[in-house]
């Protein structure tokens, strides 16, 4: 076994090893593609040995999926050259299998992986993309197809300029006339995915608001590879999806959604979130829809320090300026959004987030008793929680901080974290690090978050960057007192006493102890938030709002501006 060092680390259970056959998988995919794709691997070879390679931050999940060794290499992508070493360790171990769950269909996206596998070696070879069979490759026909991959690598180089160019053309475009007199409007949504997410939340409520009379509605979306998780919130089953076949070829979905507009003849397209902006806008004015509306769902910030691509700001000015209405969906991402794209202010306009109370209230039943059951703790223990994805952005890290320093003043405390993501081991490393070995619970990602914040006592939001956190709404409706960072739709729905700035653990810390102490406070607090959710934040109140802007946009004598 080798020591741990920056290029890779090993972990492995110290019982002896089955003989055969032996598979390795890169997890190269999201979490739940990567588990069926060890299913069928165990179904295919019951009595296999596998281990995974992986960058950082997955080990317990992969733990979980009762995988054997994993091959933890530094980095965000794995490389041929970069992680030499750990080619060569792995080819030494001689396995019969290479597995590559693919993150999407396109093959010169994963060709630094079909080197890393042609070097590595096997008897075998086998490639699974999502939606499709999984393919088993003979080392010669693996051979030809990352030969195929990697010359298809050097043509995707084209694709962003490709995109800037359609969006200029489109820019240029002399924009179509509405047509007169429709008694049902033709309507079309354009979204990153239909996975976990606040934007797949708010448009699930607002297509089943949709009257199927006044509207006819299709869903446009780019990618699958995050799941349908947000289609359980859709009551109808009259709309028709369409998926995007060249994902995440940019240039080539903007084909694929002219296409389509021109075809169906749509009245409106309405675009959600950052990519879907940039391709739908393109789309749908080359493909000649006369009305647009671009939704911004988060503070430019992830797309000038995570994320950041050379691109992203050039993509954001062009699709701005090609929407008639260029909503938001909370009030400092209007100065925000203007900054990032140097767009009039005036001209941006505020749609807020909405939750039908109704569903999320359901969950509050019993639900304290049973948090405590389930971490198996007394039944008055505080316990306070958070809920995201474990990325850089939402800053969990900063939660663990503030725990440990209300910890400090508050012995019997503990506190939940709700997710998944590159930043658990990080976070493990963090709560061993402060002395929180259980304290802190590290949940995973779960199905019944709303169930665990109605069991808290308090909610906590460290997030860097936010639209409008729907987690915040849940907490609002289910009466749970809450406190956040000073970031986003965070500022409309609470006091300004519940917020604090970002990475101020300490002020987090004192303000998690005074909610838990002075409950009294805390629950008219949350009350107060609770009455303005109802007034102003319920999906009925957004969905509205939506609907006067289709008005606004969809009347014969409306221009677009």
């Amino acid at each position: 076994m080798m020591t741990a060092d920056t290029t890779c680390r090993i972990t492995a259970d110290a019982s002896a090893r089955p003989a055969s056959p032996r598979v390795l998988v890169f997890r190269s995919c999201r979490l739940p593609q990567f588990t069926a794709t060890l299913a069928w691997v165990r179904a295919h070879w019951p009595s296999a040995a596998i281990d995974v390679v992986t960058s950082p931050g997955f080990e317990q999940p992969l733990r979980e999926a009762g995988v054997g060794r994993t091959f933890v290499y530094d980095g965000a992508a794995f490389g041929l050259l970069r992680h030499a070493r750990l080619v060569r360790r792995l080819r030494a171990e001689a396995f019969d299998h290479i597995v590559i769950p693919q993150a999407n269909g396109v093959a010169e996206h994963h060709a630094n992986l079909y080197r890393a596998a042609r070097a590595i070696g096997a008897g075998r070879f086998v490639v699974a993309a999502p939606e499709t069979a999984p393919v088993v490759y003979e080392p010669e026909a693996f051979g030809r197809l990352t030969l195929l991959a990697s010359l298809g690598r050097v043509t995707d180089i084209v694709d962003v300029p490709l995109l800037l160019a359609q969006l200029v053309a489109a820019w240029l475009r002399p924009r179509a006339a509405l047509a007169p007199g429709r008694a049902r409007r033709r309507v079309l949504h354009v979204i990153s995915s239909l996975g976990v997410g606040g934007a797949q939340v708010q448009l699930a409520e607002l297509l089943s608001r949709t009257d199927p009379a006044a509207f006819d509605v299709d869903v446009f979306v780019l990618g699958r590879q995050d799941g349908e998780f947000s289609r359980q919130w859709l009551t109808r089953d009259d709309i028709t999806f369409h998926y995007a076949e060249g994902w995440p070829r940019r240039s080539q979905v903007v084909f694929e959604i002219a296409r389509l507009c021109r075809r169906e003849r749509y009245d409106l397209v309405h675009t959600w979130l950052f990519m879907a902006n940039v391709v739908g806008a393109a789309g749908a004015r080359l493909g000649g829809v006369p009305r647009l509306i671009g939704s911004v769902r988060n503070l430019s910030l992830w797309k000038r320090t995570w994320y950041a691509q050379w691109w992203f700001r050039a993509a954001d000015v062009l699709a701005t300026r090609l929407a008639d209405i260029v909503t938001v969906n909370a009030t400092p991402l209007v100065a925000d959004h203007a900054a990032w794209t140097w767009f009039p202010e005036k001209r941006l306009t505020v749609v807020p987030n909405g939750l039908d109370p109704s569903r999320v209230v359901l969950h509050a039943a019993e639900a304290r008793q049973w948090l405590r059951d389930t971490l198996q703790l007394p039944p008055q223990t505080p316990v306070v929680g958070t809920v995201g994805r474990l990325a850089p952005e939402k800053d969990q890290a900063m939660f663990v901080a503030a725990v440990g320093e209300a910890c400090a003043a508050s012995p019997d405390l503990h506190a939940v974290i709700v997710g998944d993501g590159v930043l658990r081991e990080t976070l493990e490393a963090e709560v061993r690090a402060r002395g929180l070995v259980g304290r802190v619970h590290l949940l995973g990602e779960r199905r019944d978050s709303r169930r665990l914040i109605a069991g808290l006592d308090l909610f906590v939001l460290t997030s860097r960057i936010e639209g409008f956190a729907n987690v915040l709404l849940e907490a609002a409706f289910l009466g749970v007192p809450a406190i956040a960072t000073r970031v986003g739709g965070a500022v409309d729905l609470l006091h300004d006493g519940d917020l604090v700035d970002c990475g101020d653990a300490a002020g987090a810390g004192r303000l998690i102890v005074d909610r838990i102490t002075r409950r009294d406070e805390a629950r008219r607090l949350a009350a107060a938030t609770r009455q303005r959710a109802f007034d102003h934040f319920t999906a009925s109140h957004s969905t509205s709002r939506w609907f006067a802007l289709y008005d606004q946009l969809l009347s014969d004598k409306g221009d677009g501006q």
